[in-house]
């Protein structure tokens, strides 16, 4: 027993918790014991978690008739399909983890919107909300089971519009700058619907709770006519002077108990974290006008001076929303842009788009704006590699410049410490993108950090000195959660094999020869040893197939083994080994046509959804496009996903309710749908749809960066032929550009010359500029 253990034994026993730590201790044993049982980099994250539910908790039980998160009214309403009942100590949002970040580029922070309109400005704390009240009636978003929340124009300004039969308040959101600070503006507007004039009472409300949970709001205070202190920061500045302002605390009660109040009371303290308060404006609207109020907050706690707050309600409302809107346009043009007959498919793209942006923090790249605001190698390298496949690869360099720093002494690339699978991440991701950009200054200068990655999973997954299935594979770890407790996985050995076979390419580009003839031979030795293990999992299981690991049966947790093929392509689409899988899954893993994660997330997930039909893209198969259209259809109308989606409620159940990998895992699906390479090839439209190639419908890439070079092309319907013109800017050009057809071709004309054709796939010279296609 180290001496670690001992003082915790020491503790246990004297407080009577001996047997919670046996459960503990029993807890890292589930699996297959390690020296790292959890990741413990996360146990902040963790602790912050649970004891913020435990306060919920504590907090809301008796005050469920305050105006509480949409989340916490559903989820506390026995009528609701949401109803959870509360034996824990802890409340979660385990049924409707869905928000929308807004922010601007380059920023480390953004700003997040819940599904009715509460704003969150800083990171994990207060909310704003918006009331109307109107001879009586009183309209709450949060209670609202109907509104319409979308982005204007795609970009991050988000609108959330609630209708009534007289009046309508619509609520608009996004992140700017004024006066050198990053600020969120809220408009809460009031148009009359009514035929005569209405008097509606706007408030707007500082709530202690956000998406996630309660947020300790100890302090407010209404320092000036304009301005509320909030935890003796700067908190809120109004465009109008509030006709009263109404702060109050856990033991009076919620300020919406106060609305009639006949005089403003400027402060309230909670040493339990409960004030809240809001500031009432009297609006006058004609029939067929609005009337509107501008709120201003910093996105992230400010120390309060009169001169800042003094500086924030110099702006002009519609000149900073359109400067936003300019440079996220002009942004989001940037790179690859697509234009697909489904609209739907090519908004969701350009939303995706902007949300990757919305991810990026300068020098690395976060999974998510609250839950996931938290580094990882292993989204990173989907995340990077997706803004490469944009064209956005001076915002991707910077990220991977940056993962030397982040390399131990041994060669080790530290997300956590017990996740092996980083190591052969990073290392795919640097070799990504030089194949994706063509960068050899790139490639020389990483590469002594590649080399020292490859020599440490060899030297890590050769000290396991372990028999049996577990030969030659890495050591047991917590890996990704979404694969369950402790063990050895096949996921982190594909990574680890991948990375081998990346720095022995890498080697030959730049001519070491050394390293190149060591991990060429690491590499197939490592491929060898993981085939040997699947063989004995077959003669266990009695099927050629890929579970999680090893002593693992046929589960969920076999989603991490598809990556051999997507996006590592380390084993060949038509292994059986990949085939069998792929079918294991669908039998035993699906819930309709969603990936249903049975290991921690217990939901439908995107991300791991895609990456199935991936597999498929890359096997030429349509099974894909229900996969597809299934998580189009379970997006939110903002163009987001959760980690996991309950399959009851639709909403999300698990992780960041605004999951920056699923956006970019959608980025990367929508782009291989259109193109992608395989070896010395392009293949362009894997798995094309009918409508497609229809009379008037067009495909058009622009712009995509490949292994070969940036490509354009387009596909045009016409009445009796197919066009496709395709335009590459190559630095070499491919061996042989595949097209696939939704329909078996008779002919074609390359550049003018006919050619036979009997098949639904054309296989074209890598120069083609114009194929024509007859339809029958």
């Amino acid at each position: 027993m180290s001496w670690k253990d001992y003082l915790v034994r020491k503790l246990a026993a004297k407080y009577n918790l001996t047997e919670s730590v046996d459960f503990i201790d029993a807890m890292g044993k589930v699996g297959t014991a390690s020296d790292e049982p959890l990741p413990t980099d996360l146990l902040p994250m963790a602790g912050r978690m649970f004891t913020r539910g435990l306060h919920t908790q504590m907090a809301v039980q008796p005050n469920l008739d305050w105006v509480l998160p949409y989340w916490l009214h559903r989820q506390s309403n026995p009528k609701d399909v949401s109803f959870i009942p509360r034996m824990s100590w802890s409340m979660f949002n385990l049924t409707h983890r869905n928000w929308t970040a807004v922010g601007l580029p380059d920023s480390t922070r953004e700003v997040v919107v819940d599904p009715r309109g509460w704003v969150t400005p800083w990171f994990e704390g207060w909310s704003l909300d918006a009331w109307v009240e109107i001879d009586g009636e009183i309209l709450f978003p949060s209670r609202e089971k109907i509104c319409r929340q979308r982005h204007v124009e795609n970009l991050p300004v988000v609108t959330t519009t609630f209708t009534r039969e007289a009046f309508e308040l619509e609520l608009e959101t996004f992140v700017t700058v004024i006066s050198r600070i990053e600020c969120v503006l809220v408009r809460a507007r009031v148009t009359n619907k009514s035929g005569q004039p209405i008097s509606p009472r706007l408030f707007f409300s500082v709530r202690p709770f956000n998406p996630e949970g309660s947020s300790l709001v100890k302090k407010i205070e209404a320092i000036s006519p304009t301005t509320l202190a909030i935890n003796n920061a700067m908190g809120l500045q109004f465009s109008a002077t509030p006709d009263r302002v109404f702060c109050s605390n856990g033991r009076e009660g919620d300020c919406s108990f106060f609305l009639d109040a006949v005089e403003s009371r400027t402060q309230s303290e909670c040493p339990g974290g409960l004030a809240n308060a809001y500031a009432m404006f009297g609006l006058r609207i004609e029939p067929g006008s609005n009337g509107e109020v501008v709120a201003v907050s910093t996105v992230k706690p400010l120390p309060y001076h009169a001169k800042s707050a003094d500086k924030l309600r110099r702006y002009d409302y519609y000149d900073n929303r359109a400067d936003a809107k300019s440079v996220w346009r002009e942004k989001l043009l940037r790179g690859l842009n697509i234009d697909l007959p489904d609209k739907s498919l090519t908004k969701s793209f350009y939303l995706c788009k902007s949300h990757l942006m919305l991810a990026d923090d300068g020098d690395h790249i976060t999974p998510g704006p609250m839950t996931y605001h938290h580094y990882w190698f292993r989204d990173s390298a989907y995340m990077v590699t997706a803004l490469d496949r944009m064209g956005l690869h001076v915002d991707a360099q910077r990220k991977l410049l940056d993962y030397p720093r982040r390399q131990q002494a041994d060669g080790f690339f530290l997300s956590q410490p017990g996740e092996w699978d980083s190591a052969g991440q990073a290392i795919w991701t640097l070799a990504e993108h030089h194949r994706i950009t063509g960068d050899r200054e790139f490639l020389e200068k990483m590469f002594d950090a590649m080399a020292k990655g490859a020599a440490w999973i060899v030297k890590t997954r050769k000290q396991a000195k372990a028999k049996g299935p577990t030969k030659g594979l890495l050591p047991a770890g917590f890996s990704a959660e979404h694969f369950g407790p402790n063990d050895i996985y096949y996921w982190d050995n594909f990574w680890g094999v991948a990375g081998l076979r990346d720095v022995a390419e890498a080697a030959e580009l730049l001519g070491q020869r050394s390293e190149l003839l060591t991990y060429e031979k690491e590499t197939a030795d490592y491929l060898e040893d993981i085939r040997d293990s699947l063989r004995q999992v077959e003669s266990r299981l009695g099927r050629a197939v890929m579970p999680a690991g090893p002593y693992r049966r046929i589960d969920s947790g076999m989603i991490g083994s598809v990556a051999a093929l997507y996006p590592l392509r380390v084993l060949d689409p038509f292994d059986p080994l990949v085939e069998n899988t792929l079918e294991s899954l669908h039998e035993s893993c699906m819930y309709e046509n969603g990936f249903f994660q049975d290991m921690i997330h217990a939901g439908i997930n995107c991300y791991l959804t895609l990456h199935i039909a991936h597999c498929h893209l890359f096997r030429r198969e349509t099974r894909a496009w229900p996969m597809i259209k299934y998580m189009l259809g379970k997006a939110m109308p903002t163009g987001t996903w959760p980690e996991a989606i309950h399959p009851k409620t639709d909403g999300g159940c698990m992780g960041d309710g605004m999951h920056m990998w699923a956006a970019a895992d959608w980025l990367l699906t929508l782009r291989d749908l259109l193109l992608f390479e395989d070896g010395e090839n392009l293949v362009l439209t894997p798995a094309p749809l009918e409508e497609w190639c229809e009379w008037g419908s067009r495909v058009e890439v622009q712009d995509a960066p490949t292994h070969f070079g940036p490509v354009s092309f387009r596909i045009e319907g016409r009445e009796s032929e197919v066009v496709l013109e395709i335009a590459g800017n190559w630095r070499h050009s491919p061996l042989k550009i595949e097209w696939n057809l939704p329909f078996t071709a008779e002919n074609a004309n390359v550049d003018g010359k006919q050619v036979n054709v009997n098949d639904n796939r054309l296989m074209l010279p890598g120069g083609a500029h114009e194929v024509r296609v007859s339809r029958t």
